[in-house]
């Protein structure tokens, strides 16, 4: 490597460590968002239950179903329906996730954050709204209704053919 090539790298190392930093950042901030949601995995379990009787914990009187308006969605639903209540705010796909446990979703997937970016892509991809203005960056901006040419004209307002209606 010369010796002009070496502050270069250095430029492009320290911007790939503000990257990794900043993902870091992101990643935290959905574990601690999972923790709250599902309950911390390395706690202490407290010992079994003798057989015969029922474990307070797990009775089906103290099972949460999830609630939300996103239960039961798809991840490509969820994703659009989140960017289109956040309509105009540019969000990372780690507040979209956020978001979306918030409002009740849920997945079986062992890597949501790969499930949400693909999710994320194909809405990006279909163009129904969704843009991406910035790296990492996803936005939904509401589409302006088509108004027909005659939509001012109150002889043609009741008619899609522009011929007017008795």
């Amino acid at each position: 490597m010369s010796a002009s090539a070496v502050p270069a790298a250095v430029t492009q190392i320290r911007q790939d460590l503000h990257e990794a930093r900043r993902r870091v950042d992101d990643l935290e901030k959905l574990e601690a968002l999972a923790i709250k949601v599902y309950g911390d995995p390395g706690r202490v379990e407290k010992a079994s239950t003798p057989a015969g009787e029922a474990d307070p914990d797990t009775s089906a009187a103290n099972v949460t179903t999830p609630s939300g308006p996103l239960v039961g969605m798809t991840s490509v639903d969820a994703a659009y329906e989140v960017l289109m209540r956040s309509a105009g705010t540019p969000m990372k796909a780690s507040e979209v996730l956020a978001a979306m446990y918030e409002g009740g979703w849920s997945t079986t997937s062992n890597n949501p954050s790969n499930l949400l970016t693909t999710a994320l892509t194909r809405i990006a991809t279909r163009n129904q709204g969704v843009s991406r203005p910035g790296y990492g960056l996803y936005l939904y901006q509401a589409a302006e209704p088509d108004l027909p040419d005659n939509a001012d004209d109150p002889a043609e307002a009741g008619s899609s053919t522009g011929v007017p209606t008795d």
